[in-house]
């Protein structure tokens, strides 16, 4: 086993199927950094951003600020422009 040093991260993505939704594809244009103190890693991540695309190519994408706060970019119908941006906690999740 690897030891754990200041940093370690976390890179998902792939093709999903809900019953409600359809087909979602994730990917993770950043992968998620959690810091480590004294060997035991962060519950949330300080860095990273993981996009949910959806039909018409409609699209969130989670956003880490810092290990406190994140933001949701919203682009509703997949002109690239967003409709929303929706700021929150982690530990409100």
């Amino acid at each position: 086993m690897a030891a754990l040093t200041d940093a370690d991260q976390s890179q998902h993505g792939g093709r999903f199927y809900g019953p409600d939704v359809g087909y979602v594809d994730l990917a993770m244009p950043t992968p998620f950094r959690y810091s480590i103190t004294a060997g035991v890693v962060a519950a949330t991540p300080s860095q990273g951003a993981l996009a949910v695309t959806g039909a018409n190519k409609s699209q969130a994408t989670l956003v880490t600020l810092n290990n406190a706060d994140y933001r949701i970019d919203v682009d509703e119908n997949g002109d690239g422009i967003l409709e929303k941006q929706i700021l929150g906690k982690w530990t409100d999740l």
